[in-house]
């Protein structure tokens, strides 16, 4: 008939988890008779009478946490981590905008890492945690991380160089020499010998021939990515050839003395295409020429 600490009194035999009192501990829920203080009983009754106490234990209630926000580039992937308290197993149930709801078990305190890949950003929620024993207990939970996805960049592929002869000239678009880029990217002139101040012009992307010398000119266009992608660039190449010198040499007299004539100076641009007319009649193909009928020759 002893009453130990008393924590607790109800006219219903029910009771809550008390301030003060410990989970895994076990207390103990007795029936009593004894005078009456009105709303309670005199413990301290010599004929007090107490009934034999039910053994009961409070569980934990179970929680989980997740980890793992982070920033990736569309194709790669990243980890969320599950850990959770309570009485293990652990059911873990949570959502993502791709799959929707998915159960998780957590077997021990050890995390649970899971590798995910997703295409677009996503967010994944843990809406609740049950515990592995009878009773079960469950908590519910709103807690996410967020997967950020960024998209790749590309500058496109660099057409074949595009070939002018120096001096005036159309302007040239540089964009047209790329094929399949992305928009938002920076020229710069990656040039060996630069274009002349004014020919060239970065955030229009545009390169005029004239006043620069005959050359390779190239030009780089840049597209900027959201780490952790990687800038892409590409490099698009505009040939100036020189002007080509037709330098048909001195003028030639025929004479019984000198009856024939080579045609064709020293100033004639080489490896080019040559033609001769005398009058409108192509008479030769070759740098120089040799003649013995009198007449203008070009």
């Amino acid at each position: 008939n002893a009453v130990g600490t008393v924590l607790a009194t109800s006219n219903q035999p029910v009771f809550d988890f008390g301030a003060g009192m410990q989970t895994g501990v076990t207390y103990y829920i007795s029936a009593i008779a004894g005078n009456s203080l009105g709303s309670s009983v005199n413990l301290a009754d010599p004929c007090l009478s107490v009934a034999p106490g039910a053994p009961v234990q409070w569980k934990p209630m179970p929680t989980a946490v997740l980890n793992g926000d982070a920033t990736i580039c569309s194709g790669s992937s990243t980890t969320l981590s599950f850990s959770g308290t309570g009485t293990f197993p652990l059911q873990v149930i949570y959502q993502s905008g791709i799959a929707g709801t998915i159960s998780q078990t957590l077997a021990n305190t050890q995390p649970f890492s899971l590798g995910v890949s997703p295409a677009n950003t996503t967010t994944y929620t843990v809406v609740s945690v049950s515990d592995g024993t009878t009773p079960t207990c469950s908590s519910s939970l709103n807690q996410s991380v967020t997967v950020t996805v960024n998209q790749p960049v590309t500058a496109g592929m660099a057409l074949p160089p595009t070939a002018r002869c120096a001096g005036p000239s159309p302007l040239i678009i540089l964009g047209a020499l790329l094929s399949g880029n992305d928009p938002g990217g920076q020229w710069a002139d990656v040039s060996v010998l630069p274009a002349v101040s004014g020919t060239f012009n970065a955030s229009t992307g545009t390169f005029l021939p004239a006043a620069n010398l005959a050359g390779t000119y190239q030009f780089r266009y840049t597209v900027p990515a959201l780490a952790p992608c990687q800038d892409d660039a590409t490099t698009v190449t505009v040939v100036l050839h020189p002007v080509p010198v037709a330098d048909a040499g001195p003028d030639y007299l025929l004479n019984c003395n000198a009856m024939n004539a080579s045609l064709g100076g020293a100033g004639t641009t080489v490896d080019a295409t040559y033609e001769w007319f005398l009058g409108n009649t192509l008479v030769g193909t070759n740098s120089n020429l040799t003649v013995d009928t009198p007449g203008v020759y070009t």
